[in-house]
């Protein structure tokens, strides 16, 4: 097999190492090992050997590569070990650590912004619904069970509301404190798509996290409604 690679490509070399004078293989080996060198690259490849054992047994190595320096050294291929394995899980570990308050924080924002958004998104739901079917729609907030909810509400009749079930029932988890200053925590808005109970002094719905001033951070969500029908999203400490 080795004369049929050396044969066949002319782009290798044999390089194996010479035989006696007698032609038998060097002492302790059957048979001398092949070993090729690419002739553009230096890279080079040993084939398998057989050594003879005292036993009168025979041990077979397996193949391996040599890459050659610029030096003239010869550096061998290996895997990690398992010392440098657990270092490294080491490391990482107590990186992990050092930044977990920086990703408990990034959590808490996302969540207070989803929930203040969540809010704001079903203000202007309401509004852009009073305006295409020409009726008045509002937004009810009720604390009736321990926690705040709100959904949007439309008019049928003079008095008469119904809930949207297209947009469903939310809520607001109790480990914000919520501040809901609107009249009667309702924000109606007219066919025109301005606060039909517009208020000077209740005009705002108010998120804060707990976590987040603990750690200095801005803390509070606002919503603002004005008399226009314009919105305001502010973020505070």
């Amino acid at each position: 097999m080795c004369a049929a690679l050396s044969a066949s490509s002319p782009s290798w070399e044999d390089v194996s190492p010479a035989r006696a004078p007698d032609g038998r293989p060097p002492s302790g080996l059957i048979d001398s090992p092949k070993t090729f060198r690419m002739l553009r690259t230096g890279k080079e490849l040993s084939m398998p050997k057989a050594t003879l054992t005292e036993g009168g047994g025979v041990l077979m190595s397996g193949s391996r590569e040599k890459h050659h320096l610029n030096g003239g050294g010869i550096m061998q291929e290996h895997g990690y070990t398992m010392i440098e394995t657990l270092v490294v899980v080491a490391v990482l570990g107590i990186l992990l650590i050092l930044s977990y308050p920086n990703i408990k924080n990034s959590l808490e924002v996302r969540a207070l912004e989803n929930q203040a958004r969540s809010i704001l998104g079903s203000f202007q739901q309401a509004k852009f619904q009073a305006v295409r079917d020409k009726l008045n729609y509002r937004v009810k907030f009720d604390n009736s069970l321990g926690y705040w909810t709100y959904f949007v509400e439309e008019q049928v009749n003079y008095g008469v509301w119904q809930a949207v079930h297209s947009t469903g029932k939310k809520s607001i988890p109790n480990k914000y404190v919520t501040t809901i200053s609107l009249p009667s925590n309702i924000i109606e808005f007219t066919p025109l798509g301005m606060p039909n109970n517009y208020s000077i002094s209740q005009h705002s719905v108010t998120l804060q996290s707990q976590a987040l001033a603990t750690q200095g951070k801005p803390s509070r969500r606002t919503i603002n409604v004005f008399q226009g029908g314009s919105m305001q999203y502010v973020k505070a400490t």
